[in-house]
């Protein structure tokens, strides 16, 4: 994974954010193995970091566990080598 944004506004990222080279999916949401805690922390950065931004916004719809994460990552390597 390689770290390739960074934030404009006074917020800053929780953890490490980045992309999976080779891959074309959707918005990455499944996540596992993370504390409540910092499940917290991201939501909130992802939930408030556009708000700075004009007609940008983000919607949460949950989280999901490890092995709908692989799910997604195989469907995304798929895509980028179609």
């Amino acid at each position: 994974m390689f770290v390739d944004r960074f934030i404009s506004t006074p917020m800053f990222y929780p953890c490490n954010y980045g992309f999976m080279p080779k891959t074309l999916a959707d918005d990455i949401k499944c996540i596992d193995n993370v504390s409540v805690a910092l499940k917290n922390q991201i939501e909130y950065l992802f939930t408030y970091y556009k708000d700075l931004e004009e007609n940008k916004w983000v919607k949460i719809d949950g989280w999901d566990n490890s092995i709908e994460a692989k799910k997604e990552f195989q469907i995304s390597f798929g895509a980028y080598h179609q």
